[in-house]
């Protein structure tokens, strides 16, 4: 029995968390609706991917030769970062109440493939040198991705 109940209780859960679609229906308040009989129905597909590479390098450095008496290479910094707003079925229906059904059909699939690099250079000495110095700066790399999937708001005030 008691697993029974977990059980229950685990798709219960899983059901909340994995629904595509968020839907509010408002209540009318004191004043009630009236009879208008309004019906409402959305239906949304989306299929959205996003392949972005973005990369900063301060240089392919190197300092080398045969019987080089001196050499320096002096980089800055390189920094790169990548960004990514998906905003996908979204829908507002404002209105005071709705007197009737609400049918809402979404469906998205939402593929996001980022890579952000940053490096100081492809730094080298070599070869038969007196003297080599190669100085480069900071590398750094961010990226931040941010999907909106499947929302649904009816009645109230747009955000």
């Amino acid at each position: 029995m008691k697993k029974l109940v977990a059980m229950g209780i685990a798709v219960l859960v899983l059901a909340l968390v994995a629904a595509p679609a968020m839907a509010i229906r408002p209540s009318c308040g004191g004043g009630g609706c009236g009879d208008r009989g309004d019906d409402l129905t959305i239906w949304n597909r989306a299929k959205v991917t996003n392949n972005v590479v973005t990369q900063a390098n301060s240089g392919f450095n190197n300092v080398a030769g045969a019987m080089l008496v001196s050499g320096r290479i002096k980089t800055g910094d390189a920094g790169a970062s990548g960004y990514v707003y998906n905003d996908v079925n979204y829908n507002y229906a404002g209105c005071d109440c709705i007197d009737g059904d609400v049918e809402i059909h979404n469906k998205a699939r939402v593929t996001n493939n980022v890579v952000t690099q940053a490096n100081s250079g492809f730094n080298s000495v070599g070869g038969l040198l007196t003297c080599g110095k190669i100085k480069t700066g900071a590398a750094g790399a961010g990226s931040a991705v941010y999907s909106f999937v499947n929302t649904n708001i009816i009645g109230g005030v747009a955000p």
